[in-house]
């Protein structure tokens, strides 16, 4: 018998960490990162798709965040600001994360997703000029 994402399925009901490593050698991508985020282990998708970059894979960064969104909004946060400092989010709509974490998440959070665009958009003029002198509409706050 071999590995496959069938196989990994039905092992997925019993055990998610028995599964992943079904998952990882029939080569299912997104069933990796679905039993990654599943289990916490945000870190390890962020190095998984370092991994499997050079091969053409890229994760719906999107879809991941939504479904974290709906389990588990503390770690969408934590993974969200991990995916945004790392160099596999380079092509992650910073406005559209913050949005999706903005219906869900406290203020805090956000805070912290927001402060996380700023520094990945420090080399843009824009918002150094923003920094020095605040558009009008944010003086009254």
């Amino acid at each position: 018998m071999d590995c496959s994402e069938e196989l990994g399925d039905l092992v997925r009901q019993y055990d998610v960490t028995l599964a992943l490593s079904v998952y990882y050698i029939a080569n299912a991508r997104d069933k990796v990162i679905q039993c990654l985020a599943e289990s916490g282990q945000y870190d390890r998708i962020i190095l998984y798709a370092q991994k499997v970059r050079p091969e053409g894979y890229v994760p719906d960064w999107m879809y991941i965040l939504n479904g974290l969104m709906q389990t588990n909004p503390p770690g969408a946060a934590s993974f969200a600001t991990k995916l945004l400092s790392s160099d596999v989010g380079e092509g992650v709509d910073v406005n559209q994360v913050s949005l999706s974490l903005s219906l869900s998440l406290s203020l805090s959070v956000r805070f912290l997703v927001l402060i996380y665009s700023f520094k990945r958009l420090s080399t843009s003029s824009c918002t150094e000029t923003w920094f020095r002198r605040p558009p009008r509409c944010c003086l009254m706050y």
